[in-house]
C-alpha cells in the first residue's frame, strides 16, 4: 500500500506537466513513507495504480479519479489543463491515493454550515458527509486548513458562499499546502510502511553486522597462522612471519657452542684462582682420609 505504481501518458501531457505532476508526489512523498514509482509501460496485472491521463483533451477540473473497470486495478486520474496549479494537483492527487473532501468530514456540522441553496446542484454530491468505515478509522478532527477543503464559494451557483462559518473567528481558508492534520493522517495511513522499512533496514544492518564480524574473524585466523595483511594504497600486501620457524631451524649444538665460548672469555683473578686449588687440594686430602 505505501509504494504505489503510477503510468504517465505522455500523448497526453508534455514533459512541463509531469514535472509538476512529479513535485506534487515529492511533496506527500517528504511528508510520508508513501512512495510514487513510475512506470514504463501499463501494467496487466497490478492490484493498484495511478493512471495519468486525459485522452479527451479535457479543460476543467475532474474533481475525483475514477475506478476502471475489468479488474485492472487502474485509478484513472485526469487533469483538466485549467487545473494544474501547485494546490488543484496536490488536492487531486490526495485524492487518487484515497482521500475524501474535507467537507464530507463526520465533524463538519459542529464548525461551519453548509449553504445548499447556493451550491450547484451538479456538485451537491461533494458536500454530503461521509461516515463509512473506512473513512472513519482514519480521521482525525476536523480542519478547515486542509489542502482538501473547499473555499467558502466552492461550486457557488450565484456567487454567494457555499460555507460558512458557525464558530466564531474561523476563517474558512484553505491552505496552498499541506496543513498538519493533512500530515499526520498521511502518516496514520502510511505509518505501517514506515515500520516495515525501518524492519527492513534492522534486518540489513544486522547482515552487515554479522558479515563484518565473519570477516574479521577469519582474518584474525589468519593473523594466528602467522599471515599478516597490510592494505595501502588498494593493494594489499602479504608478509609472513618466520619468526617461528627460526627458532625451531636452531641446533642444540650450536647453541652449547656458544655457552661455552661465552664462559672461555670470562677472565678469573688471581686470588680467586688460588682460592680454587686450596679448596681442591683439602678436597683431596678429605677423600684420602675416607679411604
Amino acid at each position: 500500500m505505501g509504494n504505489i505504481p503510477y503510468y504517465f501518458d505522455t500523448k497526453s501531457y508534455d514533459y512541463l506537466i509531469g514535472y509538476r505532476v512529479r513535485a506534487a508526489m515529492d511533496i506527500l512523498e517528504e511528508a510520508s513513507c508513501v512512495r510514487f514509482k513510475p512506470l514504463t509501460v501499463k501494467p496487466t496485472n497490478a492490484s493498484s495504480w495511478i493512471h495519468i491521463t486525459n485522452p479527451e483533451k479535457k479543460r476543467e477540473c475532474i474533481h475525483e479519479p475514477r475506478y476502471q473497470d475489468k479488474g485492472s486495478g487502474a485509478v484513472i486520474w485526469v487533469l483538466g489543463f485549467d487545473c494544474l496549479q501547485r494546490r488543484e494537483l496536490l488536492h487531486s492527487l490526495m485524492h487518487a491515493i484515497g482521500f475524501k473532501d474535507e467537507v464530507s468530514h463526520s465533524q463538519r456540522d459542529q464548525y461551519v454550515r453548509v449553504m445548499w441553496e447556493n451550491i450547484h446542484p451538479k456538485y451537491r454530491p461533494l458536500f454530503r458527509i461521509q461516515n463509512n468505515e473506512a473513512s472513519s478509522k482514519y480521521s482525525v478532527e476536523y480542519d478547515p486548513l486542509s489542502i482538501m477543503h473547499f473555499h467558502d464559494r466552492a461550486y457557488s451557483n450565484n456567487g454567494h458562499p457555499t460555507i460558512t462559518p458557525l464558530v466564531s473567528g474561523l476563517i474558512i481558508s484553505p491552505s496552498d499546502e499541506l496543513s498538519q492534520l493533512d500530515k499526520m493522517k498521511l502518516r496514520i495511513i502510511f505509518g505501517h510502511e514506515c515500520n516495515r522499512r525501518k524492519v527492513g533496514d534492522l534486518l540489513d544492518s544486522c547482515k552487515d553486522a554479522l558479515h563484518d564480524h565473519t570477516f574479521n574473524k577469519e582474518n584474525d585466523n589468519k593473523n594466528h597462522n602467522g599471515t599478516y595483511y597490510l592494505k595501502k594504497e588498494e593493494e594489499t600486501i602479504e608478509i609472513k612471519s618466520n619468526m617461528s620457524q627460526e627458532i625451531n631451524e636452531e641446533k642444540p649444538n650450536e647453541i652449547k657452542n656458544d655457552l661455552v665460548a661465552e664462559y672461555d672469555n670470562v677472565e678469573v683473578s688471581d686470588s680467586e684462582d688460588k682460592k680454587v686449588n686450596d679448596n681442591e687440594s683439602e678436597a683431596g686430602i678429605e677423600s684420602s682420609k675416607n679411604y
